[in-house]
């Protein structure tokens, strides 16, 4: 018995020395002890290894001792800490089936739930959650209410249920086992008011999270939230006497960057501009380096961009903060906003250039045309039967300067500009109104099928302009370009017949390329394909085409920075096509992954590569390379098919 029974201590006093550094972790103690929704980064799994080991050889040699269920639901717990939950399951239920009355079934129950949560079987630990709840109800058991109403509001709040997650995480503040159990519970609820804007009702729940804490951290949580909803509703006042109050207590200097971030919201809500700017500037300076520097940068940067309209000084601010912190939050918004912002900045000094240029040009042409009228005149003049054929030479030799590439330029940037407005920055006013521009100057410029495509679209989604301007660009669309793919796409739009139009050249090349690679040959079908979107900019298949040369870097040929590349002339030159859909995902993990690198690069010897590009995989690579030949784009029936109800792969080839 001495033998056994010093078996189990010595598994007990491991169990409680590893369960003690784990709630130890700066990163969980601010939870509170025994929430078990936290992510456990186990700092000494050889403890709940040995306690495994211990409480087996009790169970093996001892399987009537009156330990068995604690070595039972030890096992089961140092399985949980160390993220074996099926492990954890076997035992929880092995330990309920054989002592269903036992001093452990409750809290062995309460495991049992949230091992299957662990499992993901969100269901089946909702049912064992819900009715252990209801039993402890009706019994008064506080401790088994908090840690099921804990569990059933992370279900709820997963199946996007904010009201009745939110009722559960109250009833939890009320019952928890801790105080900072409870202010989990309370900071939970509180943020679930805030998302469905019940600013009082959050409130109320930050305040009830200030006052169960006991630790600095958690006070502080509640007062920031309570300040923060104070100015949500509109008390501008009330909430920065509270921020205040939290900048001048030296407990909470760890947080002032964050503070000071606040303050500037309230200002930005208040109308008070100049204000905002000094104080995010000041979080931007004093704070470098940290999250709150990075959301203060681009609460900064949306300032200047909707609302002062100085984008020079937007694109300044996204570009500090994504040097700030890359684990912020507002990281990839980052990264795509000071890239996007650079874009626009190029193509408008671009734009300067080549119109100053143009100008310069015009007037040297005009100024050479009046010295040669003026020679051929003096020529003339003095001896009208035979000019002088020296002044006459001279006067020929004066071609004024052709103009036509430089507007074949100036058109191209435009319409870069307009692209980059409606994929980039989402302002479709500002790219209807480059479209029209491009339409107006440049009538016979190749791409203006495509940007009346496009213009229609836009005039489709706003549902304040003018009734039926979508169909009438459309309509104009069908009736000047009647021969390109995206008049087909028009008459689809307007549910009018296909016109039934022979195979083409540009469908003879695509098939090459298709055919090109079947065969493995993927060099030369990027010659081809880059013909196709050379020769033929306005069809249908040059999107396609274009989606293929990038996809075949990325997948066939491995060069990733290729496959960028050409994904983002892709994005820049077809904005409306439906591949565009495909590639900015990709496109944002790699401006985010780089950005990352950028800012780390500081850690990173000079010699070595500082940005490795990396683009996700694709899921389904033989689906992949049949959606690049076969399936999608405009012409190709995409969206009648995507109406009716899909086959599998298989069944496709």
């Amino acid at each position: 018995m001495t033998a056994y029974f010093n078996t189990f201590y010595n598994s007990q006093r491991l169990f409680d020395d590893a369960e003690e550094e784990l709630w130890n972790q700066k990163e969980v103690q601010q939870f509170g002890r025994n929430y078990y929704l936290a992510t456990f980064a186990t700092p000494n799994k050889t403890k709940f290894t040995q306690v495994i080991e211990k409480c087996s050889r009790l169970l093996q040699y001892h399987p009537e001792s009156r330990l068995v269920a604690d070595a039972l639901f030890l096992i089961g717990m140092s399985s949980f800490y160390q993220g074996d939950y099926q492990q954890a399951d076997r035992k929880f239920r092995e330990l309920l089936d054989r002592y269903p009355d036992g001093s452990l079934t409750a809290r062995s129950a309460i495991m049992l739930a949230y091992t299957q949560y662990r499992l993901m079987n969100r269901d089946s630990a909702a049912v064992i959650a819900g009715r252990l709840y209801d039993a402890a109800v009706q019994e008064g058991e506080n401790a088994t209410i908090g840690q099921t109403a804990m569990l059933l509001g992370q279900i709820e709040k997963d199946r996007e249920n904010r009201a009745k997650a939110r009722e559960f995480y109250v009833k939890a503040g009320e019952t928890a086992e801790n105080a900072e159990l409870r202010t989990t519970a309370y900071l939970n609820a509180a943020q679930l008011a805030e998302e469905i804007s019940d600013f009082p009702g959050a409130e109320s729940s930050y305040r009830s999270a200030a006052k169960a804490s006991r630790v600095y951290v958690g006070e502080y949580r509640g007062f920031l939230g309570v300040a923060r909803m104070r100015a949500l509703q509109g008390d501008f006042s009330g909430a920065l006497e509270r921020l205040n109050d939290l900048r001048g207590n030296l407990n909470y200097r760890e947080f002032f960057g964050e503070i000071a971030f606040e303050i500037g919201n309230v200002r930005r809500l208040s109308g008070n501009l100049p204000q905002a700017i000094i104080e995010y500037g000041y979080v931007d300076t004093a704070f470098a380096r940290t999250e709150s520097a990075a959301k203060a940068a681009y609460e900064l940067g949306l300032l200047y961009e909707t609302r002062l309209q100085n984008l020079d000084s937007a694109r300044a601010a996204y570009t500090r903060g994504r040097n700030h912190s890359a684990s912020a939050i507002v990281a990839p918004a980052l990264a795509r906003k000071a890239e996007v912002l650079g874009s626009y900045i190029r193509y408008r000094n671009d734009l300067r250039r080549a119109d100053s240029i143009r100008v310069a040009w015009v007037l040297k042409r005009d100024s050479m045309a009046t010295r040669r009228d003026s020679l051929e005149k003096a020529a003339l003049s003095m001896k009208p039967e035979k000019p002088d054929s020296a002044l006459m030479a001279a006067a020929k030799a004066l071609v004024p300067p052709n103009i036509d590439s430089l507007d074949q330029q100036i058109a191209g940037t435009r319409m870069e500009l307009a692209t980059l407005f409606y994929t980039g920055m989402e302002r479709s006013d500002s790219a209807a109104f480059w479209y029209r521009k491009f339409l107006r100057e440049s009538p016979k410029h190749p791409g203006v099928p495509r940007a009346l495509y496009t213009l229609a679209q836009i005039a489709g989604q706003d549902s304040s302009g003018p009734a039926g301007e979508a169909d009438s660009l459309y309509h104009d669309l069908v009736r000047r370009f009647p021969a390109t793919d995206f008049a087909d796409e028009a008459r689809k739009a307007l549910r009018l017949p296909l016109t039934s139009r022979s195979k083409g050249e540009v469908e003879a090349e695509y098939e090459v390329a298709a055919d090109l690679i079947k065969a493995g040959k993927y060099a030369e079908a990027v010659t081809t394909l880059r013909k196709i979107t050379a020769s033929y900019p306005g069809s249908a298949l040059a999107p396609r085409a274009q989606y293929a040369i990038g996809w075949l870097y990325e997948n066939e040929i491995v060069t990733p920075d290729s496959a960028i590349a050409n994904y983002q002339v892709l994005v820049s030159k077809f904005p409306a096509s439906p591949f565009v859909t495909l590639v900015q995902p990709k496109l944002m993990a790699v401006q985010t992954a780089r950005a990352a690198a950028k800012v780390d690069s500081t850690k990173i010897p000079a010699r070595q590569d500082t940005v490795a590009t990396k683009i996700p995989a694709p899921r389904d690579t033989v689906a992949t390379k049949r959606q690049v030949l076969e399936e999608t784009g405009p012409g190709s029936g995409r969206r009648a098919r995507q109406a009716q109800p899909q086959k599998p792969p298989a069944e496709r080839e």
